[in-house]
């Protein structure tokens, strides 16, 4: 194929084999003179290229990465593989492909999220969304090993769990309305105890749910990156992205988190 390939990333997707290359162009998703522009390597490794503005192409090559990062990228095809036809609130897979060295996911191209449109509705959406990835059904297709299990949590003593609230309680007082917290700890209280001895459920899990891992198609938030999806508790999602919002300037007129996970 000729076109241009922009920067030293996208001599990477230039040397692709030739089935990629005809796959782009049999779907007409590139011609002779598209052009390929790297967006991000993102922490996946995978190369990521706009064609023509109209495409998102991400690539992976085990020429270039090792077997830990093409994983991840195994990872995400799987998610693709299995979802892409049973929920709507993924990016829109327009081609996918993958050999033995090469793996290929080509969706079409949405709109990015600047920091000015996350508004307690949005962070609400999202938390919505949040809960709809942990129902997804994890036995919902026969073939999942690319599916790995998060690692068995630490089982602690409930006299321990409650000398640990204490000291969150503390440390958290000065961000946190304390009715807030006292009802909070009620709620711990009562579910610790009754689920002390139960084994701790275990959901879909996103594993990198943070708002830069979202666009918008139109008013509709889509998420993606789903290279570190696992089967986990689900509870780390939630915090991780307060985390995050916080960390770059994502604010509630009211900053009380609670708007926003009630």
């Amino acid at each position: 194929m000729d076109g241009v390939f922009c920067g030293t990333e996208g001599q990477i997707l230039k040397q692709a084999s030739h089935q990629v290359m005809s796959l782009l162009l049999q779907n007409n998703i590139a011609s002779d003179n598209s052009v390929f522009s790297p967006i991000t390597a993102g922490l996946s490794g995978a190369q990521v290229f706009l064609c023509d503005n109209r495409y998102v192409i991400k690539y992976a090559s085990s020429s270039i990465l090792n077997d830990v990062v093409m994983g991840q990228c195994k990872n995400e095809y799987g998610f693709y593989k299995m979802f892409t036809d049973k929920i709507d609130f993924i990016p829109e897979v327009v081609l996918q492909f993958s050999n033995d060295e090469e793996i290929m996911i080509v969706f079409k191209k949405y709109e990015a999220i600047p920091n000015s449109r996350w508004d307690e509705a949005l962070q609400k959406y999202a938390m919505d969304l949040c809960a709809q990835i942990n129902a997804l059904d994890c036995n919902a297709s026969h073939n999942r090993s690319w599916l790995e299990t998060e690692q068995e949590p630490g089982q602690y003593p409930l006299s321990e769990s409650h000398e640990n609230w204490n000291h969150l309680q503390v440390k958290f007082s000065e961000h946190i309305n304390a009715s807030l917290l006292n009802e909070m700890y009620a709620d711990f209280y009562e579910i610790a105890a009754y689920t002390e001895k139960l084994p701790i459920p275990k959901t879909f899990c996103h594993g990198d749910f943070a708002p830069a891992n979202f666009l918008l198609d139109k008013d509709k938030l889509l998420v993606c990156d789903w290279q570190d999806t696992h089967i986990g508790t689900g509870i780390g999602a939630v915090t991780y992205f307060l985390q995050q919002r916080h960390r770059y300037g994502y604010q509630n007129k009211s900053r009380q988190d609670d708007t926003i996970v009630s």
